[in-house]
């Protein structure tokens, strides 16, 4: 898992809205975007993997997550705030393009 604010912060949206939940088979929900989580390989693909289903099985909308990206509300606007506006952007595309095309899981056999 990689640890990062943003990471941190989805982590803890993600047990908020998935903590009652259930998979098929009873064991909680949690687990899944966790362990999805933990096989990507940076900040931006841990923090979709982790509210990936958020935006699936709640009411939430990726617009919903990404206040941060709302760059009105700051009286003055920065390089970094510009910065992350575009790596928000980046993950909502991820979002979009995952509820429209989400990927094939493939069961590997283990030896």
């Amino acid at each position: 898992m990689i640890y990062t604010p943003l990471t941190k912060k989805a982590i803890k949206l993600m047990y908020l809205l998935h903590k009652n939940q259930a998979d098929k088979s009873g064991l909680p929900y949690v687990f899944h975007p966790w362990h999805v989580a933990e096989c990507m390989d940076d900040e931006i693909k841990t923090t979709v993997a982790l509210l990936r289903d958020v935006v699936e099985d709640t009411d939430i909308t990726p617009a919903d997550l990404k206040h941060n990206s709302d760059l009105d509300r700051l009286d003055h606007v920065s390089a970094k705030d510009t910065e992350r506006k575009e790596k928000y952007a980046k993950a909502i595309r991820i979002l979009e393009d995952y509820n429209d095309n989400p990927p094939r899981l493939v069961k590997m056999k283990v030896t």
